[in-house]
């Protein structure tokens, strides 16, 4: 669904409730609107069972969900894309690791991943041999 620069959230988050009635949409460009209430992830976003694609960039709810690409990535696990790029299964895994535990928790994330990428390729090497 296209509904970039249309004004939407003028209104606050009643102008999106109606969104959650589309149980599968799986796009929505709403980027460059008025949306700024932050309960808009929860009560909006975090209620579309299939929404794969997101474009929000250009609404103030961005500059105000603090570490933004994280938390959203995080909170809506049927995410591929959001904004101007895709969401990788380490995107993912780091955006969790954070918002359970903070930097460390994703600095320990991402060194368990480079062993588990690692010891991949260690295998498949051995394998080609």
């Amino acid at each position: 669904m296209l509904v970039k620069r249309n004004h939407i959230g003028h209104n606050g988050l009643d102008d999106l409730r109606a969104l959650t009635e589309l149980p599968n949409l799986g796009v929505l460009d709403i980027a460059n609107n008025d949306i700024d209430d932050p309960a808009v992830l929860e009560e909006v976003f975090m209620k579309m069972p299939k929404l794969a694609v997101l474009y929000l960039t250009g609404n103030d709810v961005c500059k105000k969900i603090q570490n933004y690409r994280k938390k959203i990535i995080a909170s809506i696990p049927t995410l591929k894309y959001l904004d101007d790029r895709p969401v990788f299964e380490e995107d993912r895994r780091f955006a969790e690791a954070f918002m359970r535990g903070g930097i460390e928790e994703e600095r320990a994330e991402r060194r368990r991943w480079n062993q588990e990428k690692e010891d991949r390729w260690r295998r498949n090497h051995e394998a080609f041999r």
